[in-house]
């Protein structure tokens, strides 16, 4: 499966805003099965689902929390791929490029004065960044857990 390496690396930031959201979705459930008050009432129920709201509600809640704990599982294994693959690039000033631009959600600008440099020249550097990643990349054994969110992120062009 050839991988792009740009495409790559941005994945790992669309793993951590999907992984925010997710978090805002469980705190509005958990708001709202809060506010839900449960109704008592001596007539019995008809059916075998949920007999309440109450209980609706953390059903929702728990559903989330487990989705919750697979995207993270997914995230820590997909980032931690990503890191290997920065950590075998010999030039430390690349590798701060990728590790801060991608892992740590710093602008070109942010960068820039990091080094010290005209943001011009960190392109320049994260195209050469991108090139040995790359290089990496298409030499590596990629787990198969990586390659399926790779492909959720990235899936091949409709024909």
């Amino acid at each position: 499966m050839q991988i792009n390496a740009k495409t790559f690396f941005r994945g790992c930031r669309r793993l951590d805003r999907r992984i925010e959201s997710k978090c805002d979705e469980i705190e509005c459930i958990r708001v709202m099965a809060e506010r839900v008050t449960p109704s008592y009432s001596d007539q019995p129920r008809a059916g075998g689902g949920p007999t309440s709201r109450v209980e609706n509600a953390v059903t929702r809640y728990v559903d989330m929390e487990r989705e919750l704990d697979r995207e993270v599982t997914r995230m820590s294994e997909y980032r931690w791929f990503a890191k290997k693959i920065i950590e075998q690039i010999p030039d430390d000033r690349l590798r701060d490029i990728l590790n801060w631009r991608y892992f740590s959600g710093w602008s070109w600008l942010t960068i820039a004065a990091a080094f010290d440099v005209d943001e011009k020249w960190i392109y320049k550097l994260h195209g050469r960044a991108l090139k040995e990643a790359q290089a990496i990349l298409d030499n590596a054994t990629i787990p198969a857990e990586v390659q399926n969110y790779y492909l959720i992120i990235a899936p091949p062009p409709i024909m």
